[in-house]
């Protein structure tokens, strides 16, 4: 049995577009760092963290720059959905035909946007009260999510947000340096598919 030769990671220059702020350049680097981490299974320590960035970068001083760069990049997935709950809902409060609402009625005029934000499939979310007493056949039908519960879950990530003074400057932060009103825009405009 001959033995296969694993294949290198070949890349051109031109591969990574023109600008390293291209959607191209993220692409083809992330697939770069794929295969050096991943297919060749090095494990990066703290040990070898110096070689494998001697390998990405031309001196020592750029990899310090990136590292420097994104140390105040710290938000967690979890983190950036509450930031992005946070945001929508704000908004939403401002809004002059929302003046005088409370919280809660804000989450039930936009839950199915909500759901969104917290990766809750709105199809699966039961009824309100008011909607089993307007029609009462849809109490039969099931459903995973509670109604209730889940417009009490949005709501207690909002609170978390806005009530926690070290949190909200965060977002504060988040809000004014890294938020994308088209990116949100556009998430919220993205239809669910829902199962059969």
């Amino acid at each position: 049995m001959g033995s296969k030769k694993r294949k290198k990671p070949t890349f051109k220059l031109s591969d990574f577009g023109s600008s390293p702020n291209t959607p191209e350049f993220a692409k083809h680097q992330k697939d770069f760092l794929n295969q050096l981490f991943y297919q060749d299974r090095i494990i990066p320590t703290w040990k070898n963290l110096g070689s494998l960035a001697s390998r990405m970068y031309e001196d020592a001083q750029e990899a310090l720059d990136v590292l420097s760069e994104n140390a105040n990049n710290t938000l967690k997935a979890t983190d950036l959905k509450r930031f992005y709950l946070t945001k929508f809902i704000e908004d939403q409060r401002n809004k002059k035909i929302n003046k005088g609402k409370g919280l809660r009625t804000i989450i039930n005029e936009n839950l199915e946007n909500c759901c969104k934000l917290i990766n809750i499939p709105f199809h699966q979310v039961g009824p309100s009260k008011t909607q089993i007493n307007e029609n009462p056949k849809i109490r039969e039908e099931s459903y995973v999510y509670g109604f209730d519960e889940t417009v009490e879950k949005i709501d207690r990530k909002y609170r978390r947000v806005v009530d926690d003074l070290d949190v909200k400057k965060e977002f504060k932060k988040w809000r004014k340096e890294q938020f994308n009103q088209k990116e949100l825009t556009d998430f919220l405009k993205k239809r669910i598919i829902k199962k059969k």
